[in-house]
């Protein structure tokens, strides 16, 4: 009787079978995750896009019926909001009168009252959303911020290198863009 030395494979994988399972994965996340952050970029950009969109949409429709474009006149500067409403405050050129008379009811002259009327208060509201912050007024995409910069120059850029801002708006001209200096040219 002949005796055969046979080896047993013990089931499971070897070190150099799970070496080779980590390398392909590393391969595969070195390739996949570049791809997946510049689609994140390219979302950021189109929502930036598709924000500005909206926004200068709400400032025609605010200067086809006040004549003036929002925040060139104060929120609250007279006129008498309904018992049941509450005024505006802002003052002109200021970034509360942009998002109140953007977001609430006014009337001809601008002032605004979180409530309607036949009679006065009859304009607006040209922005529905409220978000934390400025009520209305959508977040920059790129920044997370919805901070207003209102400027009265009549000529928007970007003069620094901004990076952290929510939107640039000249109350002049009506022209609004990114506060990013990557980004102002949308």
């Amino acid at each position: 009787m002949k005796l055969y030395n046979v080896k047993t494979r013990s089931k499971g994988f070897t070190l150099i079978e799970l070496l080779i399972v980590v390398v392909i994965l590393g391969i595969l996340a070195a390739v996949v995750i570049p791809q997946l952050s510049g689609a994140t970029n390219d979302a950021k950009t189109e929502a930036l896009k598709t924000n500005l969109s909206n926004i200068r949409t709400a400032l025609e429709m605010y200067e086809h019926e006040h004549s003036k474009y929002p925040g060139a006149a104060g929120s609250g500067a007279g006129g008498s909001c309904n018992t049941s409403g509450t005024a505006g405050g802002g003052a002109a050129d200021s970034p509360q009168a942009v998002a109140e008379q953007l977001t609430m009811y006014t009337d001809i002259n601008g002032n605004a009252c979180t409530v309607s009327d036949t009679t006065t208060y009859k304009y607006g509201p040209y922005m529905k959303t409220t978000v934390t912050g400025v009520a209305g007024i959508p977040n920059n995409p790129v920044t997370l911020s919805n901070t207003v910069a209102v400027v009265t120059t009549g000529n928007l850029t970007i003069s620094s290198s901004s990076t952290t801002g929510g939107w640039k708006y000249d109350d002049v001209s009506g022209k609004v863009i990114a506060d990013h200096s990557s980004y102002d040219q949308y």
